[in-house]
């Protein structure tokens, strides 16, 4: 709120009026982007990148849910603009034929399972141990496969 009140004071000091409009969600390009929530973005503590690359059985091809920076694969897709991004959203590209990295945000657990099945994916998913969740039995049958 602070920040908000200097603006507030420099806008009545320079004699501006603020003057607010709706613009409906089809006719702003910068809507759907600001929408899109980075919340769920972490990343892993200083040495396990490598240890993570080590315990797979090959090198990664894709990671679907990464950044510029964060990106275990040379193939990545993220909500951020980046040279190397192959697209922003991650459930849209197929992961068949991929040695797929998976770090998704928790809340697309159910979606990502179903999509392992579906592109008959390999790879590795990290995912916290949360038993009491519905997806968790799938994740455990998936880990025997």
């Amino acid at each position: 709120m602070e920040e908000l009140r200097q603006v507030w004071r420099l806008l009545i000091d320079m004699q501006v009026d603020l003057v607010p409009v709706y613009i409906p969600s089809g006719d702003n390009p910068t809507d759907f982007p600001s929408r899109r929530s980075q919340s769920a973005e972490w990343t892993f503590r200083a040495g396990m990148r490598a240890t993570l690359s080590r315990l797979s059985s090959s090198a990664f091809t894709l990671d679907p849910f990464a950044t510029p920076a964060t990106a275990m694969a040379p193939t990545y897709c993220s909500l951020r603009a980046g040279e190397r991004c192959i697209a922003n959203d991650g459930m849209c590209v197929s992961w068949r034929h991929q040695q797929v990295f998976l770090n998704p945000p928790w809340h697309l657990f159910h979606r990502v399972l179903r999509k392992i099945i579906e592109d008959a994916a390999t790879g590795m998913l990290i995912v916290p141990h949360w038993a009491s969740k519905l997806w968790w039995p799938l994740v455990l049958r998936l880990r025997a496969r």
